[in-house]
């Protein structure tokens, strides 16, 4: 959980762990955006990261060593977001209304997994 909580809270997110494992406890806070270089490449770091930037103030980029899964940012970008991708790296603007609708999606055992 390290690796989520570490950035989660360079954005200013209040969180409590136990010793880095789950439960985890987040508090509201505001969050501001982050310009987060990542060792590793991870749709899971990145998804988390680009979610909660939804709600900063300012906006927020993500770059990892090469490019990993981007079902996130094309979900996003379907809802209306303003997100950009440029190889490895993604941007995504803060505060934004997204488009609600129904949507399916199939059972992928690595996320509940990593839940």
């Amino acid at each position: 959980m390290h690796r989520i909580i570490k950035p989660l809270r360079e954005m200013g997110s209040i969180i409590e762990s136990n010793d880095n494992f789950l439960p985890i406890k987040i508090k509201a806070n505001t969050l501001h955006g982050i310009d987060y270089q990542s060792q590793i490449s991870s749709a899971q770091l990145k998804s988390c990261i680009l979610i909660a930037s939804l709600n900063a103030n300012t906006k927020t980029t993500f770059t990892e060593p090469y490019l990993s899964r981007n079902h996130t940012e094309l979900l996003l970008k379907s809802l209306g977001a303003k997100i950009y991708t440029k190889k490895n790296r993604v941007e995504i603007m803060p505060f934004q209304k997204l488009n609600a609708f129904d949507i399916k999606i199939p059972s992928d055992i690595s996320s509940a997994s990593f839940l």
